[in-house]
């Protein structure tokens, strides 16, 4: 009895592969495993790794605007920590300062 190409959970097609891809397919696929199982996986393999491409560069520009945005923090965060070494060396060398006698007063 001839099936149908289309079903409620899957499609049947057609389609030319080069012989050593065939044979390439041939030597890694595993003991039991059908020819349909391993292209079924290399589609869903092929089509994650196209999914995250576009993604993966998105995130590239993402993280170049953190990085630009992190190094105007520091930037930032460099200056006023050099502040605060100045206000605190100013304030020790008021509280070092020796103390005057009474009679130099």
């Amino acid at each position: 009895m001839a099936t149908a190409k289309e079903n409620k959970n899957s499609q049947s097609f057609t389609a030319r592969i080069p012989n050593e891809i065939f044979e390439s397919m041939e030597a890694v696929k595993q003991d039991g495993e059908i020819n349909a199982a391993f292209i079924v996986n290399a589609l869903r393999g092929e089509i994650a790794r196209r999914q995250t491409e576009g993604c993966s560069k998105n995130s590239l520009v993402t993280a170049i605007e953190a990085q630009s945005r992190i190094e105007v923090i520091v930037l930032k965060t460099n200056k006023e920590i050099r502040l605060l070494i100045e206000v605190a060396q100013e304030g020790l060398s008021i509280t070092t300062r020796p103390a005057r006698s009474e009679s130099e007063s």
